[in-house]
């Protein structure tokens, strides 16, 4: 199996086959890779792609929203699990429920029509 940076040719058979380049300098490069990060992408090429192929304007803010409440969701959960290992299964279960309430915000958010306000309590 090929290994990357082996220097040997790939397969033909890729979906994506062309590449385009874009110089950027070390600060821009900073910045682009903290905003994926942020809005939950595993590469600036996956959050580049999103956005430049993303045709209505609107998505992308509610992607970056999304992409930090995966983040606010995943650190509830870890402070759930941290509590309930501590012994406070009443902390715990309020954070586990508010990572839940994340959760359910994010899929409003994408649903059509969703309106986020209706799952405030």
């Amino acid at each position: 199996m090929a290994e990357m940076g082996d220097g040997k040719p790939r397969s033909n058979n890729r979906k994506r086959q062309q590449m385009i380049c874009l110089r950027v300098s070390p600060a821009e490069s900073a910045a682009i890779l903290r905003n994926a990060t942020r809005a939950g992408y595993n590469s600036a090429g996956a959050f580049a792609r999103d956005l430049l192929q993303s045709t209505r304007q609107s998505e992308r803010p509610l992607r970056i929203y999304s992409g930090r409440l995966s983040h606010f969701g995943a650190a509830l959960h870890r402070m759930a699990d941290a509590m309930a290992a501590r012994g406070q299964a009443d902390l715990a279960t309020t954070l586990q429920r508010l990572s839940a309430d994340v959760a359910a915000l994010q899929r409003q958010m994408f649903q059509e029509g969703g309106d986020a306000s209706e799952s405030d309590s």
